[in-house]
Parts: C-alpha cells; sequence; structure tokens
C-alpha cells in the first residue's frame, strides 16, 4: 500500500466539475482522488481549495497537515495563468498580469516543495491540465465583449492555451531543477484522440469522464514508480 498522499491543488485536485443539470459547480463524487482511495486503497488526505494560486497555498500551507513519509502532491498552475477578463474585455489594448507571474509561481512551488521535504515527505509536481481553448474563451466571454478579449488575443482563442503552456514549462523546469518527481499528466491528457470529450462546457475543468482517464494515468505512473 501507498504511504499516504497528501494533495494541494486547485479545483482540478478538488474534483471540480460544471454540473450541467444543476447549472453550477460541484464536487464529483467518483473524482480521481476519490478513485485512488476506493479501487487502489490508497490514503489520501485533500487539501486542494477551487481557485487557489500557488503563492496563495504557500502562504496559507499547515505543517500539521504534512504525514511524514508520505507524498505531497503539489497541482497549481490553472489559477495563477488566469486573469481578469473582465479588465481585458474593458481594456483589450493594455497588458493584463496574470494572478501570478511565472516568477512568482516559480517561487511558490520551489517553496512548497521545501514545505514538503521539511515535515518528511516526498514532493512530487503535476503539470496544469491543458485548456480546451475555444471552450474557455466561450465560457469567459459570456457577459462581456467576446470580440474585445479576441482583440487582446491576437485574434486567436488558442492563443489562451499557448499562454497557460509557460506555467506548464515552469513546472517541468522547477521539478528538474529541485530533483523532483514530475506527474505530467498534461501530455496525457493532450495526446487522447477525444481530448474535447473529457472537458465540462467551460474547457477547463475535467467532466467524469476526464476524471477517469486522470486517475488512470495515476494508477500507471504509481505502479511503475512502485509507489503502491
Amino acid at each position: 500500500m501507498c504511504g499516504t498522499i497528501c494533495v494541494w491543488g486547485d479545483s482540478i485536485a478538488k474534483g471540480i466539475v460544471f454540473d450541467e443539470e444543476r447549472g453550477r459547480y460541484a464536487i464529483l463524487r467518483e473524482n480521481c482522488l476519490r478513485l485512488l482511495e476506493t479501487e487502489l486503497h490508497v490514503p489520501v488526505r485533500n487539501y486542494a481549495v477551487m481557485g487557489r494560486t500557488a503563492p496563495e497555498c504557500l502562504a496559507a500551507a499547515d505543517p500539521d497537515d504534512r504525514v511524514k513519509g508520505g507524498i505531497a502532491v503539489i497541482e497549481f498552475g490553472g489559477n495563477d495563468s488566469d486573469m481578469d477578463w473582465a479588465a481585458v474585455a474593458r481594456e483589450p489594448l493594455k497588458d493584463h498580469p496574470a494572478r501570478s507571474s511565472v516568477e512568482e509561481f516559480r517561487r511558490a512551488l520551489k517553496g512548497m516543495i521545501a514545505f514538503a521535504r521539511d515535515g518528511g515527505m516526498v514532493p512530487m509536481l503535476v503539470t496544469p491540465i491543458p485548456i480546451d481553448g475555444e471552450k474557455y474563451f466561450r465560457w469567459v466571454s459570456r457577459g462581456l465583449d467576446g470580440g474585445a478579449i479576441l482583440t487582446y488575443l491576437g485574434g486567436d482563442a488558442h492563443m489562451m492555451y499557448r499562454w497557460q503552456e509557460q506555467y506548464a514549462d515552469a513546472v517541468r523546469d522547477v521539478a528538474r531543477e529541485e530533483n523532483v518527481r514530475l506527474l505530467d499528466f498534461r501530455g496525457d491528457l493532450l495526446r487522447d484522440r477525444q481530448f474535447g470529450q473529457l472537458y465540462c462546457r467551460d474547457g477547463i475543468h475535467l467532466n467524469a469522464r476526464g476524471h477517469r482517464k486522470l486517475f488512470d494515468c495515476a494508477r500507471r505512473i504509481l505502479e511503475e514508480d512502485k509507489a503502491c
């Protein structure tokens, strides 16, 4: 059996999906981490918070949440790379900062790695899952001037994906620099020929099928590494 897995992350790790029937976000009962618990009998402590960035997590991290000898999974990037789209729509010709700059993001990841190691844990970084650029553009443009947002993006909604890729690259770089195991779920998802069917209509949260895909990737990695 694996040692305890503690997860610090955002809504992806929390298991948030967009519930079409209720028209709001909700926690998927059989999300990836829940499947690890029920199907692989892995003890999981989930400290993920919807909307959280890596710097916010580092500032709020509680040393008492660490489990000596356990695995610390650190999953961020989606919120860090996000912008104030209402501000973008109002002033599409201005530069707009992401919630965390790439350098702030890198520093926070390194801080979380040190936090885990100081608690006797083995840290693992997760690349942010890719967004479906077209779906995400339609989602964030709701009630806003979509044409203005598209102007800011240089006329290409897929610019959203390319912007987020900087943060995935930062995760990979930090993993190499800190000699930390990288869980590159991003690559696994991108190689899926039915990529679009893994997502909710907001283009950023995985649906039930996407969480099953994520679980299959996690199971394979854990078994290959003999972590379980």
